[in-house]
Formats: C-alpha cells, structure tokens, sequence
C-alpha cells in the first residue's frame, strides 16, 4: 500500500522550484555543496559495498553514487554523505545529488512529508519529481561517460 509520513496516501505533485540545474556532480566546483561526515558504515553494508565495486571494476563498469534525500534532512544546504564514495570504493565514483534545502525549495514545510513512505524512502509522489528532477543529469553523467 503506497503511504506517506502524513497517514493515507494522497496523490500530491510538488510545484518547488527545483529543476535539473540544481543537480550537483562532485567536483572542485561543487565541493562545498557536499558534506562527508565520516560516519561508520555497518559491516554487512560495507561489505555488500565492497563487492558491488568489485564487481564493477572487473566488469569495466563506472559507478554513480546518488544522494537520495530523506525527510529529516529536508533543511540542510549540502549533500551529507557517512564517507567519500571514492575513497572507499577504492576507484573512480561520480557523486551526485541535489541539496535538500534546493530540492524542497518553495514548498511548505508540511507538503515535504506528502512525499515520503517513511523518514528516508520516498513514495510514488516523491519518486516521481525525485526522478523528473535528478534524471536529465544522469543520463548526461551516461553520455559523458560512455563518449568514444
């Protein structure tokens, strides 16, 4: 059953001002705009992690790292990630994701909710602006990526 953090699902389309400009790609540029907290990561996740890049560098294969945006965080100007991707990973990792602060700019504090199943998963409504918004820049991060 599709719910949200305010009790029964409602259909709800936000009309925030975030688009896929807002999109942030680490880099030199965007440093500022992420935030590495250097939280331990649960053994079991991190070993799933491992494996994932593993596999991805014997495959050929380049990971994105995507920020998913959770309802407590809804305030917060950076993108706060528990380590950098890169460095555990161990390999070329693109990071990417919106600042909470921007995506939720120009909705009401109690509009954000309507867009979540629980504290850090989204639900159809979130998952559909989430992926209007962050889509266009994956599949620019593809292109770039997978250019001769």
């Amino acid at each position: 059953m599709n719910q949200s953090l305010t009790g029964t699902f409602a259909r709800y389309a936000p009309q925030a001002g975030a688009g896929p400009a807002d999109v942030c790609i680490y880099s030199d540029a965007t440093r500022q705009s992420f935030h590495f907290s250097g939280n331990a990561i649960p053994p079991m996740q991190s070993a799933f992690a491992r494996k994932i890049a593993d596999l991805a560098r014997a495959r050929e294969v380049k990971l994105v790292c995507l920020h998913l945006p959770t309802s407590t965080e809804m305030k917060s100007s950076v993108i706060e990630e528990p380590v950098f991707w890169p460095d555990f990973f161990q390999g070329d990792v693109t990071l990417a994701g919106i600042p909470p602060a921007r995506l939720w700019a120009g909705m009401a504090g109690e509009d954000i909710p309507k867009l979540f199943w629980n504290y850090e998963h989204l639900n159809q409504n979130g998952q559909e602006y989430f992926t209007a918004v962050i889509a266009p820049a994956l599949a620019r991060i593809y292109e770039d990526q997978t250019k001769p």
